[in-house]
């Protein structure tokens, strides 16, 4: 038998005529990264951490060793236990004293045992992890600064025999570092050690100081430390349309201001200037990893390559023509090389999904194409979803008058709608979700779909609350995005982790409605988890790759802290975030960023901000009656005849039509020199044109800088309207 276990049942047979003492030895027990086969008497516990643990205390025990991981330790202790060798010696579970039956029962799943010794002042150690372990561990936040696992593919060494220190890339000495997992835990005086990427050991900074010497050492004293923040839902390059519309419901503002104003400015130049003003901002909020969905994927691409951003970019479809393609086919043959080159696995920092927009957006057939083509790449399929009322109203009852109706014959929500065409599984993200009933909770629970909560957009387009609380409690994976900046009007993941948390208390009206820790949670390891990305990102844990932030948290307004998880939720802010590392790459370096020009961002950014806002007020000054080109000339009844519309300038139209006959709505795309024929045989038409004016204001001849935009809902008028101007355009 090896002299480890000699020398292990020894010492649990001392245990067994020792009381507790103040100044003590712990011995702590982990749990195996497999599982084992238990003796069938003890009670097993459930947990959703990678360790539980188990502190037996004895004034005898004062040398400081070490037991590897082995399944021989857990038949041992099994033995020993059923035995009745260890009668009902006193436990200290962090401050809590147990008897040794209950205590072992608690970690009956353990096979990692280590010994360290430990302060006199003891902590409550776990908690959360089921009913019983919450019971006897509460709910504070702090281990023994001593108390840690070693990594998991690490084999226990004798420090003097060892002889010199291992040569590392980074190690991180913190204040406080806040894993994630294990659940609702800090740990003191700690350092993360990071290697070729990825984290290669947790341990107490005297430890690892004495084990290792980094090539790059940053001493945080007075700092939180913590995973990066994933954001779950973003259109990251609309940072250059922050503010451009406000205090609008969704429809109009996608109609009236950030549709036509895509379709005149957006271009590989605009996504690549948008997208780094994006990564900039990103990383000064805290976040490491985002879920974009936009247009030109490759720019995206170029950018977190560029920049070492991590993200998962999507592919966006539609089923209308747009600044990237011309239809579905285009859409999806344009997602092909990205979800090839960008598979899972086969880039350090980026993956790739298929985006179908929504389903008022994207017909039936374009949706079960784009779910088949992610799934043949193992690629997640990111979507808006329920995101408001009318959405889904007006889906069940086929409303084809509103712009809000799924593009689908079926009377049914749309979420019925995706997954009676197979859609509704673990590869879905689904963006917003403010209008769900319960059997629709229990659906995407038991589908395993993932929902991406973005407070902020929600409230501020009124498009309503996400039901979170009850989400979570019925094993709903919920991540947080912030939307696009035209929305938001941010990308701060901090704003939306406090807002989640304190919305749900005032929607259940419960103050324990999505505590701090599950916010934390949510913006860190669930965002990664519908992202496939858990075993990679999400929390600091040994392999996992070095996604890390640090907090400052010695700031007038950040002090006094007792409680670290409630202080990153409801007190910290972004402007605490001083140093990010993605990849193991520092990005943000007190406050600086390394990889981003910010100069030349800022001066990128105000030229579009200066296009942009010369063009609206064109757009103001021509939308007034008495200079407007275009007037209507007729009223035509039931029967509309054929109608032609033409635009000769080098400029890009939309045209929308509802046709209430058909029940069905198309939206068109001019250019230069293109013609549209459409037959219009109903009652009633909802249209929205954007045309370049054919007289320039002297009237002598086109003047190609100034656009006209013309929106008209005839409401309840039964009739069309074309409008004309000197005989060139005629539009339905």
């Amino acid at each position: 038998m090896p002299t480890w276990i000699v020398f292990l049942a020894a010492v649990l047979c001392v245990i067994a005529s020792l009381t507790i003492a103040e100044n003590c030895t712990v011995l702590e027990v982990y749990n195996a990264i497999q599982p084992i086969k238990l003796n069938p008497n003890f009670a097993t516990c459930q947990t959703d951490s990678n360790y539980t643990l188990l502190s037996l205390s004895s004034p005898s025990l004062n040398q400081s060793a070490r037991f590897c991981a082995s399944s021989a330790c857990q038949a041992l202790v099994d033995a020993t236990l059923t035995s009745g060798l260890l009668p009902d010696c006193k436990v200290t579970i962090g401050s809590r004293a147990l008897n040794l039956t209950d205590a072992v029962s608690i970690a009956s799943k353990c096979s990692r045992l280590e010994r360290a010794v430990s302060k006199s002042e003891g902590h409550d150690t776990l908690g959360h992890q089921t009913d019983n372990v919450a019971t006897i561990l509460g709910h504070s936040h702090q281990l023994y600064q001593d108390t840690i696992p070693m990594p998991p593919h690490q084999t226990p060494v004798d420090e003097e025999a060892a002889g010199a220190k291992q040569n590392v890339d980074l190690v991180i000495y913190a204040a406080h570092v806040i894993p994630v997992v294990p659940r609702d835990v800090v740990l003191s005086d700690h350092a993360i050690v990071v290697d070729n990427c990825r984290i290669v050991a947790l341990l107490p900074r005297d430890e690892a100081q004495k084990r290792y010497v980094g090539n790059e050492e940053r001493h945080l004293p007075d700092h939180v430390v913590m995973p990066g923040l994933v954001n779950l839902h973003t259109h990251s390059p609309m940072t250059l349309l922050r503010g451009l519309a406000d205090d609008k419901p969704l429809c109009d503002w996608l109609m009236q201001d950030i549709w036509p104003t895509e379709g005149k400015f957006v271009s590989p130049e605009f996504i690549r200037d948008g997208m780094m003003h994006a990564v900039a901002e990103m990383l000064r909020c805290g976040t490491t990893c985002c879920n974009d969905m936009y247009f030109f994927p490759e720019e995206v691409c170029s950018v977190l390559e560029e920049t070492g951003f991590r993200g998962a970019v999507g592919q966006i479809v539609m089923e209308f023509p747009g600044v990237y393609g011309s239809g579905p086919d285009d859409y999806l043959a344009k997602a092909k090389p990205n979800l090839e080159k960008y598979a899972p696995g086969c880039h350090d920092l980026i993956t790739a999904t298929v985006a179908p927009h929504a389903p008022y957006t994207v017909s039936d057939k374009s949706l079960q194409r784009a779910d088949a083509l992610a799934r043949e790449h193992k690629a997640r399929v990111h979507i808006h979803l329920h995101e408001t009322e009318s959405e889904c109203c007006d889906s069940e009852k086929l409303n084809r008058q509103s712009m809000s109706c799924h593009q689908s014959d079926q009377k049914l929500r749309p979420l019925a709608n995706l997954k009676r065409m197979g859609l509704l599984s673990e590869h879905l993200i689904c963006a917003h979700m403010t209008q769900l009933t319960e059997a629709e909770i229990d659906e995407v629970a038991a589908a395993g779909a993932h929902v991406a909560h973005c407070p902020s957009s929600n409230l501020k387009l009124a498009s309503g609350i996400a039901p979170v609380s009850e989400m979570l409690k019925r094993g709903v994976n919920v991540g947080i995005g912030t939307d696009g900046a035209a929305s938001n009007n941010s990308l701060d993941m901090f704003g939306e982790m406090k807002l989640a948390a304190i919305l749900a208390k005032a929607q259940t009206l419960q103050s324990s409605s999505v505590p701090a820790v599950d916010a934390l949670q949510m913006a860190t390891l669930n965002g990664a988890r519908a992202l496939g990305l858990e075993k990679e990102i999400g929390s600091i844990e040994v392999g996992k790759r070095a996604d890390v932030i640090a907090v400052e948290c010695d700031s007038i307004e950040m002090i006094p802290m007792y409680n670290a998880i409630s202080h990153i939720v409801y007190v910290a802010g972004r402007e605490h975030v001083s140093d990010v590392w993605i990849n193991g790459k520092h990005l943000l370096n007190n406050h600086e960023l390394t990889t981003v020009d910010v100069a030349q961002v800022k001066k990128n950014v105000r030229k579009w901000a200066a296009k942009i806002c010369a063009h609206r007020i064109e757009q103001k000054a021509e939308q007034a009656p008495a200079s407007s080109p275009i007037s209507p000339t007729s009223s035509i009844g039931a029967e509309c005849p054929k109608t032609v519309a033409t635009w000769p300038e080098t400029r890009c139209a939309l045209l929308k039509v509802l046709e209430l006959s058909t029940a069905r709505s198309k939206l068109y795309s001019l250019r230069a020199g293109e013609h549209l024929e459409a037959i219009i045989d109903t009652a009633s038409v909802r249209l929205k044109v954007v045309v370049p004016t054919t007289t320039s204001q002297s009237g002598s001849k086109p003047d190609e800088s100034v656009e006209f935009i013309k929106f008209w809902q005839p409401g309840l008028a039964q009739n069309f309207l074309v409008w004309k101007s000197d005989g060139v355009v005629n539009d339905v």
